[in-house]
């Protein structure tokens, strides 16, 4: 895994910063790749980080796409 030093759920309000509105297939491809997961990474924290995502008071869920 590549050297990262923030967490997934700082990076996705990092590209939601600047986007403003994605996908959640979108943000987490962006974090696939920022954080160099293999395979057996993206299947076991793909269903933890969901989970951030909806606790965190920091995203919103609307028409199918995560805003700030």
């Amino acid at each position: 895994m590549k050297y990262v030093d923030k967490s997934m759920i700082d990076f996705a309000y990092e590209i939601l910063k600047e986007q403003k509105k994605a996908s959640f297939n979108d943000i987490w491809d962006k974090i696939v790749q920022e954080f160099a997961f293999d395979n057996e990474e993206k299947k076991n924290k793909k269903v933890d980080f969901y989970n951030q995502l909806t606790v965190d008071g920091r995203f919103s869920f609307s028409d199918d796409v995560w805003s700030l």
